[in-house]
């Protein structure tokens, strides 16, 4: 009996180690985006997750990814989507330096991980000039929030979601 316990908890640990881990496709990470936000995206050729909040519990957390194309995206006809121009530069600035700040002073009390989130953003700078998109959606009064910024010339979409 006993050997019969012992082989089916290797077994069964076997199998846990060895499944296949489910990645989504890229089409799969663009349509979570349009389900949680209404906010439809091309497909991108590559995902990448700067920072993510380790052990979010909840859904609390802050995030910051970046959606990566081969070629420049058509010219956006959303009406969700803001151009970014001289008149409004300053709101877009602003609203990634609060969010980059906010996130920072969430985990001010845990030295490495501050130190972590800085490096993220001081090694993968959201880079925008006058031309490209932004959009931003809030919800829960604003303790929820999205905030993407497309760079034509970097052929990117950056995405800061912020869940409180």
């Amino acid at each position: 009996m006993k050997k019969v316990l012992i082989f089916g908890s290797i077994g069964v640990l076997l199998y846990l180690l060895l499944r296949p881990s489910f990645e989504p496709t890229m089409l799969e990470i663009a349509q979570r985006y349009e389900e949680r936000w209404g906010i439809e995206l091309p497909e991108p050729q590559r995902f990448e997750q700067v920072w993510a909040t380790k052990y979010a519990a909840h859904g609390d957390g802050e995030w910051y990814s970046v959606l990566h194309f081969e070629q420049e995206l058509p010219t956006p006809r959303d009406a969700d989507l803001i151009k970014i121009t001289e008149k409004n530069d300053a709101i877009i600035s602003g609203k990634v330096s609060r969010f980059i700040i906010n996130t920072i002073d969430t985990h001010l009390g845990d030295t490495e991980t501050h130190t972590a989130i800085r490096e993220a953003f001081d090694n993968n700078p959201i880079e925008f000039s006058f031309g490209d998109y932004y959009f931003h959606k809030a919800e829960n009064g604003g303790n929820d929030y999205i905030i993407g910024v497309y760079s034509k010339s970097q052929k990117k979409i950056y995405l800061l979601e912020w869940h409180q």
